[in-house]
C-alpha cells in the first residue's frame, strides 16, 4: 500500500534553523544572515533561512537577503504586500513604480545609513495566506502554493503556531527522486 506524502514529511522542523529576534536591529539582521550563510557553507548548521522570533520565542517571520535589499529602500514597504502579488510585466511595473515613488534616488550610503534605524520586525517578511500551509496538506497543496507565489519556502502551520518550513528544494527533491523511481520501472 503506498502512502500519500503529505507536508509534514518534508518539512524542516524549527529547531534546525537560526533565529533572531524581532526587536534585532538592521544591521545585527545582516550580520545574523552573513552569520547563518557560512554557518551553512562550511557545513555547521542544516538551514540558512533566518527566522524571526516574537514574544515567549514563537516565530513570527522570516528574514533573507532580498527581505534586507528590499528594506534598504523603504518606499517598498510602503507600497508593496510581498503576500503574493506577482505581475506579468514586471520591468513596466517596477520601472512605473521607480519613477512615481522615486526609489533608489538617494545615493546607495545615504539608504544604508538610514536603514540602520529599522527593526526586523519593519521589514521581516510574515506568514500570509499564499505563505502558508497546513502540516496536514497534500504536496498538490504545496506545488500550488509554489508555483502560484513562486515562493523559496512556506511557513508549515498547526493551528495559528509555525511548526516548521516547507522549502521548495526538498519538494523538488522528493519530486525527482519520484519520477526517477516511475521512469525506471516503465518498460522501453
Amino acid at each position: 500500500m503506498v502512502t500519500e506524502t503529505i507536508v509534514r514529511d518534508l518539512m524542516k522542523p524549527l529547531v534546525e534553523f537560526p533565529r533572531i529576534s524581532q526587536d534585532a536591529t538592521f544591521g545585527e539582521a545582516v550580520a545574523a544572515l552573513d552569520k547563518a550563510r557560512a554557518d551553512f557553507s562550511a557545513g555547521r548548521t542544516k538551514q540558512f533561512t533566518l527566522l524571526v522570533e516574537g514574544d515567549r520565542g514563537r516565530i513570527i517571520g522570516k528574514v533573507s537577503p532580498m527581505d534586507v535589499i528590499q528594506g534598504l529602500e523603504p518606499g517598498y514597504l510602503k507600497m508593496i504586500d510581498s503576500s503574493g502579488l506577482r505581475f506579468k510585466d514586471v520591468n513596466y511595473v517596477v520601472e512605473t513604480m521607480r519613477q512615481k515613488a522615486r526609489l533608489w534616488v538617494k545615493p546607495f550610503d545615504d539608504l544604508c545609513l538610514s536603514a540602520i534605524t529599522f527593526k526586523v520586525k519593519e521589514f521581516m517578511r510574515v506568514p500570509s495566506e499564499s505563505t502558508r500551509i497546513k502540516a496536514e496538506d497534500s504536496l498538490d497543496a504545496a506545488f500550488h502554493h509554489f508555483l502560484s507565489g513562486r515562493h523559496d519556502s512556506l511557513f508549515v502551520v498547526d493551528g495559528d503556531t509555525v511548526s516548521g518550513i516547507l522549502a521548495f528544494s526538498d519538494v523538488y527533491r522528493e519530486v525527482s527522486r519520484r519520477i526517477t523511481e516511475v521512469c525506471q520501472m516503465s518498460p522501453e
